[in-house]
């Protein structure tokens, strides 16, 4: 069940203005005000200079002080008017719904695992009042209130009344219609498989949630960071790549084909996807996955299955495995870094990097 949940692709919500667009109102607004300032100084020289001659030494330093504290003042009043500038905000989700906030929403509610991690990396966590009971990161994620699983408690949901919903296209939409249909806002985040995508769903939650700013910080980072781990795999020869399988199921055995984040990880570090001819999450029997004689096996399962590596070093039938004779098989710690949309996507490149490659990476 939870392979067939996890298929969707399409990215089809659009943001109603630009990063753009934000920018030049918030430098119309600094060139304004920063004018004011200037004026207000020019003004303000003028009445000192014809009375110097009588001003004190002591009414200088006061004025002096009125002058920083105005200043202080302005520019206080220049960042809340900034903030201001963000809503409200109309976007374009994942539904192709246009949804409206009038103004930052205070009290947030989270129905998708995926979409809690991006309200604590975009640092909005203060906002967060509620999430389901598979959410499992950050630690403090505990703290909070729940309000059901994938089966969504609509009821409690209504009752809390939060500002906004954070839901998710792998979420019941009917539950998403009762919800908007008691008058909650709902959005709801597109479930990508390419970072490129995840690019997008990041920004969109930026908006909604009134962090551009740390949208656009977290975008450049795991772009930065990407670049780095595609250069150094684009430098690895092609006879020293190796074949990997990625094992995210064992009983019966499932892995990943092309279209999902790992195969885009496999990619870019410079390996290459044993069961890269299939499509997404696909089912193999155990005659077929050897035949394919992976160089490094990886087990996304490990965190739930006792000595899952040493099981499969066990197998009769892949002992002329090239990854079990090797003893290439590794398990991954944490493979919502692999396979959860968002910003620990970049962490899980970067771990999948140095499994398989501890002499680039």
């Amino acid at each position: 069940m939870f392979i067939t949940s996890i298929f969707q692709t399409m990215n089809i919500y659009t943001i109603t203005y630009t990063k753009g667009e934000r920018e030049m109102k918030r430098a119309l607004l600094t060139t304004i005000l920063g004018g004011s300032l200037i004026l207000a100084a020019c003004g303000d020289n003028g009445e000192t200079e014809e009375s110097a001659g009588t001003d004190s030494s002591e009414e200088t330093a006061e004025e002096n002080d009125h002058t920083e504290e105005d200043d202080e003042t302005s520019s206080d009043e220049l960042e809340e008017d900034s903030d201001d500038e963000e809503f409200p905000v109309t976007v374009e989700d994942a539904r192709g719904e246009e949804v409206t906030l009038e103004e930052e929403p205070a009290e947030v509610i989270s129905i998708l695992p995926s979409n809690t991690e991006l309200i604590y990396g975009l640092d909005a966590w203060d906002q967060l009042s509620a999430v389901t009971l598979n959410d499992d990161y950050p630690e403090k994620v505990s703290e909070l209130d729940t309000v059901g699983d994938m089966t969504i408690d609509v009821e409690q949901v209504i009752a809390m009344e939060p500002d906004l919903v954070m839901a998710g296209v792998l979420n019941d939409m009917d539950a998403v219609g009762q919800i908007e249909d008691a008058g909650i806002t709902v959005v709801v985040l597109e479930d990508t498989n390419k970072f490129d995508d995840l690019y997008d769903v990041i920004e969109l939650a930026g908006v909604v949630l009134g962090k551009n700013d740390e949208a656009d910080t977290m975008i450049e980072d795991m772009q930065s960071r990407i670049e780095d781990i595609r250069e150094t795999g684009e430098s690895i020869p092609e006879d020293e790549q190796v074949s990997v399988w990625v094992e995210v199921g064992q009983d019966p055995l499932f892995t990943t084909g092309a279209g999902t984040f790992l195969d885009e990880m496999l990619s870019l570090i410079g390996a290459q996807n044993a069961a890269g001819e299939e499509e997404l999450w696909v089912q193999f029997t155990e005659e077929d996955a050897v035949s394919l004689n992976p160089d490094v096996i990886v087990l996304t399962y490990g965190a739930y299955v006792e000595s899952a590596g040493q099981q499969v070093l066990d197998r009769a039938a892949w002992q002329s495995v090239p990854a079990v004779e090797n003893e290439r098989v590794y398990e991954f710690e944490d493979a919502n870094k692999v396979n959860r949309q968002g910003p620990r996507l970049i962490e899980g490149l970067e771990e999948l990097a140095e499994l398989i490659y501890p002499e680039h990476y």
